[in-house]
């Protein structure tokens, strides 16, 4: 092992499992989607049952599922249908797409629906980012910003003060007065 001044904890579904953490209420949830050949949509189409995206290559990713199947992943028939009818229905000219390809994944959830970010109060060395559910790209910027302010406290490490923020984080200057400003800031350090 090696001492370190800080540990993130940024292990998606699997942070819950991980020997030596606090318990932690994070679950895998398995998403099915696929792609189709061609540009069927221009910007993002989403519904309650689907989402459709163009994509680069010029496919349409259609997706997902939200199912509890543990750390399962694999496409089922029946959760690629579910994704194929709620599709169709939202746009009616994809029955007639190529399909291209098809694959699941897992995202980490958590009872509430919300993340898990901070210091641990029984390991406050420890700093959890995760659980970001289908947000987890939306919110990379904002967590990564939040988890450098951590890192950016001082804290003690076998009797000297140590303080890791200047190495670690994204690069994004100033301090925040307020939430909306943090929300902006980690915002523009994406482009």
């Amino acid at each position: 092992f090696h001492e370190a001044a800080w540990v993130v904890l940024a292990a998606g579904c699997w942070s819950g499992s991980i020997p030596g953490v606090p318990p932690l209420s994070v679950e895998p949830r398995r998403g099915q989607a696929f792609a189709v050949a061609g540009s069927l949509v221009h910007r993002t189409l989403s519904t309650q049952r689907v989402y459709l995206v163009p994509h680069s290559t010029g496919e349409t990713l259609v997706g997902a599922t939200v199912e509890r199947a543990g750390f399962e992943v694999a496409n089922t028939v029946g959760g690629l249908q579910q994704v194929i009818e709620a599709a169709q229905e939202a746009l009616p000219p994809l029955a007639d797409c190529h399909f291209v390809r098809a694959w699941a994944g897992l995202r980490p959830s958590t009872p509430d629906g919300l993340p898990v970010l901070g210091p641990f109060a029984q390991l406050p060395n420890l700093i959890a980012a995760t659980g970001h559910f289908r947000d987890g790209i939306q919110l990379a910027p904002l967590t990564a910003e939040l988890v450098r302010h951590v890192l950016s406290q001082p804290v003690e490490v076998s009797g000297r003060q140590v303080c890791v923020g200047a190495s670690i984080g994204i690069a994004v200057s100033g301090h925040a007065e307020s939430a909306d400003e943090l929300v902006r800031a980690a915002d523009l350090a994406m482009y």
